[in-house]
């Protein structure tokens, strides 16, 4: 019976020594290489960056054992300023309102719609938040919302992604 025919790239394994101990290292190597490379996929769901408002306003007007049954909007539209572009709420900022006599008033009868009206927003000032609250409808937890990487601290994300 005649010897076969080495073809295509099998022929150049006799060359570089068929399966010694440098291809099974190499072989290591590249297995290793490849779960390395986990972390930087996994960044995509870790590093997911929830929407997320001011935590502040939001514990004033929705403490429990409140009367207050204001929808999440209905708060968010009375404690957080529009955004520049007009497109949602700011996500950073909140106004400076008095918001124990605010959920006073609302606890005495006064009906949201009164509420808003009473409020004159041109004179009212904002401030930086200091602590947010995130919507876990998606994810319950992730690398920006455990750090609080929102706003001020968005910079520090490319840190946490090396």
């Amino acid at each position: 019976m005649a010897a076969k025919k080495l073809e295509g790239f099998d022929r150049v394994f006799p060359l570089i020594g068929g399966q010694g101990r440098y291809q099974w290292i190499l072989l290591s190597i590249a297995a290793l290489a490849s779960t390395n490379n986990f972390h930087h996929m996994g960044y995509t769901f870790l590093g997911a960056n929830p929407d997320h408002w001011c935590k502040d306003p939001f514990e004033a007007l929705s403490s429990s054992g409140s009367a207050l049954d204001w929808s999440l909007e209905q708060i968010k539209n009375i404690s957080i300023p529009p955004e520049a572009t007009g497109t949602g709420r700011d996500k950073c900022s909140y106004y400076d309102l008095d918001y124990t006599a605010i959920k006073s008033k609302a606890e005495f009868g006064q009906s949201y719609q009164d509420v808003v009206t009473s409020i004159d927003y041109s004179m009212v000032e904002t401030k930086s938040c200091s602590e947010w609250l995130y919507d876990t409808s998606i994810y319950k937890s992730t690398t920006v919302t455990e750090f609080n990487l929102v706003c001020g601290r968005r910079y520090q994300i490319g840190r946490a992604h090396v």
